[in-house]
């Protein structure tokens, strides 16, 4: 009898800056019957640490109970999966094996492996894994997803969530101005550019606009069929909500810290 080996299996991650779309990008994604991407579980946010502070480095509210109200309508595979309990306990056990390591990719990868041993591609969304893109992209078997979205609705929204989800967080105080999500916005924009030639880019609008080409491109991208891939999710009323909900001001002041990139990918 010959023995066949199983497949490789590919890794992932989902980037950008929050609030360009990051969550609908994995949604789309985990409709796919051969991806299973996390929800900010973070796992290679601390990679190269020490075990104790890698292990302290994954947050404890791993999943978003929101979105897993939506997979459990649609998705139950993966609803169950990334809400359970056995998940997070697998994956701490595989890595309690690495208590005297610093916790490498090859270990991270293969802790995923032992807990998710049926799902071919095996992915993690975390937007701020953009700010972390010049040591991420050095990794030839990773594979990256970035996406885009134009600035003043950036700005729009994570002010908004600042003020409301966000609020007493991190995050609230970091998304809290229009000054702040600017700069901000800027700087993934920077680490998205600099690295162009290592991910792929998926442009928000043309995301919304135009769904079939894109998950055309993420199936080229992941080497799986882009007929799995499912688009319920996607609305396209979403891409000017902007418009009536800043100021003058407000767009003034994005204008003067993100004017030139903007312009350079075609928002202006």
């Amino acid at each position: 009898m010959i023995n066949q080996q199983k497949p490789k299996t590919t890794f992932m991650l989902v980037a950008g800056h929050p609030r360009s779309g990051t969550t609908l990008l994995n949604l789309i994604l985990n409709t796919h019957p051969d991806i299973l991407s996390l929800f900010e579980f973070r796992v290679f946010h601390a990679m190269g640490a020490r075990y104790d502070v890698y292990k302290a480095s994954l947050r404890r509210n791993w999943y978003k109970r929101r979105i897993l109200k939506i997979y459990k309508k649609r998705f139950h595979r993966q609803a169950n999966i990334l809400a359970s309990g056995w998940f997070r306990t697998r994956y701490l056990w595989a890595l309690s094996h690495h208590m005297r390591d610093y916790i490498s990719f090859d270990i991270i990868t293969g802790c995923l492996s032992s807990s998710l041993p049926h799902s071919p591609i095996i992915g993690d969304k975390y937007p701020p894994y953009v700010y972390n893109l010049d040591r991420l992209a050095q990794i030839p078997s990773l594979k990256r997803i970035v996406i885009y979205r134009d600035p003043r609705a950036v700005v729009r929204s994570a002010t908004e969530m600042s003020r409301t989800n966000w609020a007493g967080n991190p995050e609230g105080e970091k998304y809290s101005t229009v000054e702040k999500v600017s700069k901000t916005w800027v700087k993934a924009i920077t680490m998205m550019e600099r690295n162009r030639d290592h991910i792929c880019t998926i442009r928000y609008e043309d995301l919304v606009a135009n769904p079939e080409k894109e998950v055309r491109r993420l199936g080229d991208y992941l080497g799986v069929a882009p007929e799995g891939f499912k688009l319920w999710m996607v609305k396209k009323d979403r891409v000017h909500k902007y418009v009536d909900e800043l100021s003058r001001e407000d767009l003034a002041i994005i204008e003067s810290i993100a004017g030139p990139v903007m312009r350079r990918l075609g928002y202006t």
